[in-house]
């Protein structure tokens, strides 16, 4: 999987904002500000991901964003996406740095595939240059049959293997 969580929302919108001019003398543009965001990301001619956020600012000079009321739905390819092949994650709130390729889901972020799992956490750290996503908060996951509560998760985007850390509770059965 080549599309990237929440960073590949902010990555192309403000690509197309450009960066600050080569020459450092000029004054720094003020803050970027931009309302309901919609961006779709194409690779190779085909579309892998949309997104949307109600609002996202954007610092030119450091790179770093922060996105609200921010979606994100793209095509995985593993076993928990399902036969949809789609995983969508929305989250509160998102913070990062652009050019580190790193945010963070803040304030409540949830997960659904089209397998049918569903997850949710107060917050989650998404890692654009490991393929990776992570989090210490405690975590719920559910589905046709099943739950899980665990102290925190690893998820690792390009094969969807998702593992659980800590104080891992399982229920079998007519699920939550």
């Amino acid at each position: 999987m080549s599309a990237r969580l929440p960073i590949a929302l902010v990555a192309l919108v403000l690509a197309a904002c450009g960066r600050p001019g080569a020459d450092s003398r000029e004054a720094a543009p003020p803050q970027v500000r931009l309302y309901g965001v919609r961006v779709r990301y194409y690779q190779g001619g085909q579309s892998v991901a949309q997104s949307r956020a109600a609002r996202v600012t954007f610092q030119r000079e450091s790179s770093n964003f922060s996105a609200h009321e921010a979606y994100l739905r793209f095509a995985g390819h593993g076993q928990l996406s399902g036969r949809a092949g789609q995983v969508e994650v929305r989250a509160v709130r998102v913070e990062g740095n652009l050019s580190a390729r790193k945010a963070e889901g803040l304030d409540g972020v949830t997960l659904k595939t089209g397998s049918g799992l569903s997850g949710e956490t107060q917050r989650a750290a998404f890692d654009g240059v490991a393929q990776e996503a992570r989090g210490s908060d405690p975590v719920s996951v559910w589905g046709p049959g099943y739950w899980l509560d665990a102290k925190g998760f690893r998820f690792q985007l390009p094969d969807e293997e998702l593992e659980f850390e800590s104080d891992v509770q399982s229920r079998l059965g007519a699920g939550r």
